[in-house]
């Protein structure tokens, strides 16, 4: 196994704190080898998207090339007394199945669908981190034990984070490639959160109709116009009374009531400001390191992080 380190990147997919305990057609997931063979297992996996013109994104692939190179010798022969694909982006393997763990952000998944339509992907290499336990999420540039992320609310989607995973390597003749564990998880700054799936308000934001003969729900605030009855009488009928139309009335004029005379208000003088409620006093634990609550705002901390993680009295 080989420790290497990220760099800043998007979480995309996946979560630091839920694992999954199906695969994409819904099947249970399994262990597929070893004394547990056949044992249900949870998998806990990070997407994590790099601009593809990020500058540190070059040194990261490369790591991965070298790794890659030393674990299959046979899949990645010289050309010349130099790897393919060296300084000009991935290696090229023998092995058509090779498993990097990397989406091309631009190109299409195993459905035929664009990657480019998922949020977050477009112009991007998005690489799949994974591990059979939960990472160790802490906040950047403080990772004691008494720092660590425990809030999953704190780690969304769309945030920005830094991985640090071992790379080990997929020995399967059939499909060989690297397993990128992910072990720690350093959360960097926020962003845009992306949340999966269509928003149920958006989607049926549209006033509903009810068609003739529903009937609405019970305590539902959605209701049918009653329609008033009007009686209908065969055109031509004998002996068929005409309807009857009440005729309005015009109401009798009332006299207007004499003026009475209002005396004149007598001037109240108007009552003292209401004093303003001093601001409630914030007061920052030893844990904030002598930095002030004005400072850890400028920071990109929320008012909710700082008291979850022990940084603000409550």
């Amino acid at each position: 196994m080989t420790n290497i380190l990220s760099p800043v990147g998007r979480l995309v997919q996946g979560d630091c704190f839920k694992g999954q305990t199906t695969n994409q057609k819904g099947e249970p997931l399994i262990v597929k080898s070893g004394p547990n063979k056949g044992m249900p297992r949870t998998e806990y996996y990070v997407g994590v998207a790099f601009s593809k013109t990020d500058p540190a994104w070059p040194a990261f692939r490369a790591q991965l090339d070298e790794i890659a190179k030393a674990g299959f010798p046979n899949l990645f022969p010289p050309v010349g007394g130099q790897f393919p694909g060296i300084g000009g982006g991935a290696l090229l393997s023998t092995h058509p199945q090779f498993a990097w763990k990397i989406i091309d952000g631009d190109g299409y998944d195993q459905t035929g669908r664009s990657n480019a339509e998922k949020e977050g992907f477009r112009g991007h290499w998005v690489v799949r981190f994974n591990s059979g336990y939960p990472p160790k999420v802490y906040p950047v540039g403080r990772h004691s034990p008494l720092d660590q992320i425990t809030d999953p609310s704190l780690v969304r989607r769309g945030y920005y984070i830094r991985v640090f995973s071992n790379v080990s390597l997929n020995t399967d003749v059939q499909k060989p490639g690297l397993f990128l564990n992910v072990g720690l998880v350093e959360l960097v700054a926020t962003g845009p959160e992306i949340r999966g799936g269509v928003d149920a308000a958006d989607a049926f934001s549209a006033p509903v109709v009810l068609p003739p003969g529903a009937e609405a729900l019970p305590g539902s605030p959605v209701g049918a116009t009653p329609t008033p009855y009007m009686p209908q009488t065969a055109v031509g009928a004998v002996g068929a009374p005409a309807p009857y139309m009440p005729q309005a009335v015009a109401p009798a004029p009332v006299p207007a009531p004499a003026p009475v005379p209002v005396p004149a208000p007598v001037p109240v003088p108007p009552a003292p400001p209401a004093p303003v409620p001093a601001a409630p006093a914030r007061i920052m634990t030893p844990k904030a390191n002598g930095l002030t609550y004005e400072q850890y705002l400028a920071a990109g901390w929320t008012e909710e992080m700082m008291i979850a993680n022990g940084i603000l009295a409550v």
